[in-house]
């Protein structure tokens, strides 16, 4: 950690926490507004501003409520770039918003250090695609999908604009971005599958999915069949260890929320849970339920933080999990196991 804020959560390990000193208890009572810059981006109804913006060398990285990618300098707040997905009103879900977006930069030995996109910023839409642009020009990625964006709703079938969002920053671990999406609740009991999917960061390509319901299916479902309808998704945002090749995913509900007569046996497993999902694989390592049976939407919404458990003997590699209920979960980020007493 040092001068930079490239993830959403200040790193990966969501630690959010920076070293830097200048402004202090001493002085923070005498700080003065700087600049302030506008997006221009209000829908008419249903508006959030939520984006946490990423700060990489002298460069702000944020979204607009629409997706709207823009790029700040920060000294000034002027604008030096924007790039407009064209995100229609019809997809805005509950609200339209966007929590973050993401910054990835090719390894030097894919010729990271000059031409296009060799560093990016990768951001989900309202609209359920991926989009990826140049992180100095925000030009649109040519090496990335199709025209530098790729669909994440393949697969799912049929999809009404509003049902499938992703508005939370996607989490990037060894050059796999790992993304889940928001399933609109209580609409429908065969709502969009709230399948995990992953994809490479340069390319755009679909690497696997993770659909609890049927794990053999790795890649894009067989022809005239879909992911599972209604399990649950994720729509907050994960945490990743770049070491140990795992993200970790703060699980939500199956599709209506406060009825769980029908759910099947895999989604009552995973319901409300911490997922660790090994990204070389997309198969899950190991999943931690904070609450079983979840009929009272107490999905979970904060990232997991990664921390050094101190023990007698030195540390354990360990994750913080924060749920609805104000409770905090302290576990083994290796294997799920509880650090504290859990009853």
């Amino acid at each position: 950690v040092g001068a930079d804020w490239p993830a959403y959560g200040g790193t990966d390990a969501a630690r959010r926490y920076s070293p830097l000193g200048q402004i202090n208890r001493g002085n923070v009572a005498r700080l003065e507004r700087a600049w302030v810059y506008r997006t221009g981006d209000i829908p008419e109804e249903k508006w959030g501003a939520e984006t946490t913006p990423l700060k990489v060398g002298d460069t702000l990285y944020l979204c607009s409520a629409r997706n709207i990618l823009i790029a700040l300098d920060p000294a000034t707040g002027g604008e030096r770039w924007r790039y407009d997905p064209q995100v229609s009103d019809d997809w805005i879900p509950y609200t339209a918003a966007c929590r973050g977006v993401a910054y990835y930069e090719r390894p030097a030995a894919e010729g990271a250090e000059a031409g296009l996109c060799a560093a990016r910023i990768i951001e989900g839409t309202l609209d359920g695609r991926l989009i990826a642009v140049d992180a100095r020009t925000g030009r649109p990625c040519p090496d990335f999908g199709t025209g530098g964006q790729v669909d994440i709703k393949q697969g799912m079938g049929r999809v009404y604009p509003g049902m499938v969002s992703i508005t939370s920053a996607p989490t990037i671990v060894r050059g796999v971005v790992v993304t889940g999406h928001q399933v609109l609740d209580g609409q429908r009991r065969d709502a969009p599958s709230g399948v995990i999917q992953g994809f490479d960061a340069v390319t755009g390509e679909h690497l696997w999915a993770w659909d609890m319901m049927r794990p053999e299916v790795q890649g894009r479902p067989p022809e005239g069949e879909t992911y599972t309808r209604g399990t649950p998704n994720m729509w907050t945002t994960a945490s990743g260890d770049e070491g140990l090749g795992l993200v970790y995913l703060p699980m939500g509900n199956s599709a209506v929320d406060y009825w769980s007569s029908t759910r099947r046996p895999a989604e009552n497993e995973y319901s409300t849970s911490l997922v660790a999902i090994d990204v070389t694989t997309g198969r899950p390592s190991w999943h931690f339920q904070s609450v079983h049976k979840d009929a009272w939407d107490y999905d979970l919404g904060g990232q997991g933080t990664l921390i050094d458990f101190p023990t007698e003997g030195g540390s354990i590699p360990a994750i913080i999990l924060p749920t609805k209920q104000g409770d905090f979960y302290v576990l083994d980020r290796r294997t799920g196991r509880p650090l504290t007493r859990v009853e």
